[in-house]
């Protein structure tokens, strides 16, 4: 099957709007919203790669770290296992530079 780059573009646009949705669920609205943008990016990319439950449940240090805002501690935590190196060392840089 051979799909448009509007379907592309459209599953895309889906699957970040569920991802925020997610993000917003376990963080709060209004704190996601208050995160700088590399923190929300470097959130995108995990609850891309482990989702939303084990990014909610299996990571209660990396969350602790998280609701208040000690974003260089949440790098830290923020290694995936199954994930390469290089992926896990540019979300944990993505943390590093917030403040």
């Amino acid at each position: 099957m051979v799909t448009t780059e509007a379907v592309r573009e459209a599953q895309v646009e889906y699957h970040i709007r569920m991802f925020e949705s997610e993000l917003k669920r376990i963080y709060g609205v209004s704190e996601f919203s208050s995160f700088p943008n590399d923190v929300k990016l470097a959130l995108f990319g995990m609850i891309f790669n482990i989702g939303m439950h084990e990014l909610k449940g299996e990571h209660p240090n990396f969350n602790k770290h998280m609701k208040v805002r000690d974003f260089k501690k949440a790098a830290i935590e923020s290694n995936r296992k199954d994930v390469s190196t290089e992926r896990n060392t540019y979300v944990r840089n993505l943390f590093k530079i917030s403040k």
